[in-house]
């Protein structure tokens, strides 16, 4: 199995890409984030400073939420 590692310096990784499998995204070493075949895996908190559309497969996404704009959502 192939795999490619960044690394800020000889012990710290910052991204590794997996033959065939996932990408990941480090922070100071520590896996944040990882695809899967099944989609995204975060760990820790994501801040989002607008709209999330929920798609169900059509164009239309007639759902979202919405991350708080000071517009008075909560």
């Amino acid at each position: 199995m192939t795999v490619i590692e960044l690394r800020v310096n000889d012990t710290e990784t910052a991204i590794k890409c997996i033959e065939n499998g996932a990408v990941e995204l480090f922070n100071d070493d520590v896996k944040k984030l990882e695809t899967t075949s099944g989609g995204v895996h975060i760990t820790g908190d994501l801040g989002i400073t607008g709209e999330i559309g929920l798609f169900d497969g059509s164009t239309n996404a007639n759902r979202f939420i919405d991350a708080g704009l000071g517009d008075g959502n909560q």
